[in-house]
């Protein structure tokens, strides 16, 4: 009897526990940003300019889709201040599905004379991503 008992009770809380785990709230978009950096100079004999590239991977891991999805690369405004070239900052990357993805490539130079490359290490995080999309008619925003 003190088995049937304990077991019951086991199950009873196993049901409670498990209820309160599963989310009844409807997920929307969820958007998941991996970037990477390399920054080094353009040239072996032209080491005060540097450049900045950035590689990143935007993806959708929610159950709705994001329309209209917008990347864009913030620059630290120490690079921004001393910029002399920036390529692809803002990028379009359309609507994103569930479970979809997509990529892209951009750098930027800036002029580092004078600076030492402690000074320039201590800039870090180089870059921000930030990303903007539509969802149920709103605008969404998401800042890596």
């Amino acid at each position: 009897m003190k088995f049937i008992t304990t077991l019951a009770l086991t199950a009873i809380a196993l049901i409670i526990i498990t209820t309160g785990c599963i989310s009844k709230e409807v997920q929307g978009a969820k958007i998941f940003v991996d970037a990477g950096y390399a920054l080094g100079a353009i040239g072996e004999n032209q080491t005060d300019i540097q450049k900045i590239s950035w590689n990143v991977s935007i993806a959708n891991i929610g159950v709705k889709t994001a329309e209209n999805v917008t990347a864009y690369i913030i620059l630290n405004p120490e690079i921004v201040s001393r910029q002399i070239n920036l390529e692809d900052n803002i990028v379009q990357l359309g609507d994103l599905k569930p479970d979809a993805g997509k990529g892209f490539k951009g750098n930027a130079t800036f002029n580092a004379n004078g600076m030492s490359k402690q000074e320039i290490a201590a800039w870090e995080p180089y870059a921000k991503i930030k990303v903007t999309w539509i969802e149920d008619g709103k605008l969404t925003t998401f800042e890596s």
